[in-house]
């Protein structure tokens, strides 16, 4: 009797097009492909020489996108996490916001995060954090015209199709 394996069935996806697509898209996490469509706020390269982040400050409003991207010849990183600094005063996080980390990314890739709460966020490449590999975004709360529009939107009723439709 032959003996058969049993694997657990694999999910597959469809390539992307082009290489440039699939290197971007494979460090970029779901929640920053999802904001994607709308693009960055704010754009900062990573190189290697210094500035190693430029600029090295972010100054954007709640809810907005950073884009970082390697213009280096070597991967670089954006790491906010406490527990991967060699050095405290590289990292600053607000009260409870989990940190986020892009692993490497790779000479002409790019990651993207969406900051959702005010604060201090500073960040240091983890390569390259004991070469001054640092930088932070401050990300400041919303006007309170706008919080309104926000806070009204997100607590009206959804509609439905049939409160859509018009008698003809």
């Amino acid at each position: 009797m032959t003996p058969f394996l049993l694997a657990p069935p694999t999910a597959r996806a469809e390539p992307l097009a082009d290489a440039e697509s699939r290197q971007s898209a494979s460090i970029q996490p779901a929640s920053a492909l999802a904001t994607s469509v709308s693009g960055p706020t704010a754009i900062v390269m990573m190189q290697d020489d210094s500035p190693m982040y430029s600029p090295n400050s972010v100054d954007i409003t709640v809810g907005q996108t950073v884009e970082w991207r390697n213009t280096g010849d070597v991967s670089h990183s954006v790491v906010d996490d406490p527990s991967k600094a060699d050095r405290p005063g590289d990292v600053a996080l607000p009260s409870g916001v989990k940190p986020f980390s892009s692993g490497n990314v790779m000479p002409g890739g790019s990651y993207r995060h969406t900051f959702n709460r005010p604060g201090e966020y500073r960040y240091f490449c983890w390569s390259h954090e004991a070469d001054e590999m640092i930088g932070e975004v401050i990300v400041k709360p919303l006007p309170p015209s706008a919080a309104a529009r926000v806070a009204s939107q997100v607590n009206a009723r959804p509609w439905s199709t049939r409160e859509r439709q018009r008698d003809p």
